[in-house]
């Protein structure tokens, strides 16, 4: 079976859909059923935990956003429920 999701970086809290996915849907990752709460399109994320407003929106490693309403585990990640946010970086350059 082909691969629905995908989680990029461990600290991740977020998994990505891979392909899209219905509403109802049971996910399984590393042993933990996810249920999702409305339809997923590919490309899209979905929470791997209830999280609330303040809270980091982590993806990559790296936080890239805020919560913005309460959200659901379960629950795809949306413009109305996160807002963007970056943690602070230097460019380290690649020595050209």
């Amino acid at each position: 079976m082909k691969q629905a999701i995908l989680k990029i970086n461990e600290k991740d809290n977020v998994l990505v859909a891979l392909a899209s996915l219905s509403k109802g849907a049971v996910i399984n990752y590393n042993g933990i059923e996810y249920t999702l709460l409305e339809d997923c399109p590919a490309k899209h994320k979905f929470f791997l935990q209830d999280m609330q407003p303040g809270e980091e929106v982590i993806m990559y490693g790296l936080m890239v956003g805020r919560i913005q309403v309460a959200v659901k585990k379960g629950q795809r990640m949306s413009t109305e429920n996160t807002k963007h946010a970056a943690e602070p970086f230097a460019w380290k350059g690649c020595g050209l």
